[in-house]
């Protein structure tokens, strides 16, 4: 079972959703999510992991947008931490 599985048990119209990856890493849950449907942005700092989740996509068929940053940094105004 993948993350996105979890989240849909408590959130059945997730793929309805837009969704934010903060810290996209390799782009598993991107991926996955843009698999099934999902309109989703992963923020990453690391250009090679960026790079990697576009390639990754690409090589599905998927286009998936990955924005360059981390939560600290980050243009989603709607993105509350503690931090």
């Amino acid at each position: 079972m993948t993350h996105f599985d979890q989240l849909l048990v408590h959130i059945p119209d997730l793929t309805k959703r837009r969704l934010l990856d903060v810290g996209a890493g390799r782009g598993k849950f991107v991926i996955d999510a843009a698999a099934r449907g999902a309109t989703v942005v992963g923020l990453e700092p690391y250009v090679r992991y960026r790079d990697e989740i576009t390639k990754r996509a690409g090589d599905r068929g998927l286009t998936v947008e990955i924005v360059a940053g981390s939560a600290r940094h980050s243009r989603f105004r709607t993105l509350r931490l503690g931090l």
